[in-house]
């Protein structure tokens, strides 16, 4: 095999199982050496920390690690950096990470109950098992646009399915639950179930 993978581990720390998802990096580097496939694993403190610390890491295959060596680090403010190991030296990363999921799981839990309280028949959601979002399908002739803009006007701001595609996207819209009050986000959901109720245009075109 002569190709490599980019693993975008964005959300890998905010699980809600058990145990923490396997990786590709990892199941990669179990294969045997003949078989062995580069996985490039990227990550970022932003999701972990703080938004606006904007600092990822890469994990590489030893092989590469020459290659990458003059490219590690080219643009990161300082003040970033010196900020998060700031953090790094204050905090107990494993007992904050574990009390972080902990909230989040529990503000994934009460956008369920939402949803299942305001979206009308038709809609279904995920269960989100990590990350800080879940996804409502929509039946297929739903329009991304006009659900947007009557949500703007229900002062509620989603994600709908358009911004997620060029084209043909799956339909539907993008709810998140992460770092949001619970009446807040209740509130929110049941506005745009009002939305969804409403006659809003549903065809895209």
């Amino acid at each position: 095999m002569n190709f490599s993978i980019i693993e975008d581990g964005y959300y890998s720390e905010l699980y809600f199982t058990p145990l923490p998802p396997a990786t590709l990096f990892t199941m990669a580097s179990d294969l045997p050496s003949n078989r062995r496939v580069s996985v490039f694993y990227f990550s970022s403190f932003s999701t972990i920390l703080h938004p606006n610390l904007r600092i990822g890491y890469l994990v590489i295959p030893p092989e590469w690690a020459k290659r990458f060596q003059y490219a590690r680090d080219t643009t990161t403010s300082l003040v970033s950096q010196q900020l998060l190991l700031q953090l790094w030296e204050t905090i107990q990363l494993p007992e904050y990470l574990a009390q972080l999921r902990k909230k989040l799981c529990y503000a994934r839990n009460r956008m369920i109950e939402s949803l299942e309280e305001w979206i009308p028949q038709g809609y279904t959601y995920s269960y989100p098992q990590m990350g800080v979002s879940g996804w409502v399908y929509a039946p297929a002739a739903f329009n991304g646009l006009d659900f947007f803009e009557r949500c703007l006007a229900e002062h509620v701001f989603v994600m709908p399915d358009e911004a997620f595609a060029a084209e043909d996207p799956v339909p539907g819209f993008q709810v998140k639950f992460g770092h949001i009050p619970p009446q807040m986000l209740d509130e929110g959901i049941k506005r745009i179930g009002r939305v969804l109720q409403s006659n809003f245009r549903t065809s895209r075109q």
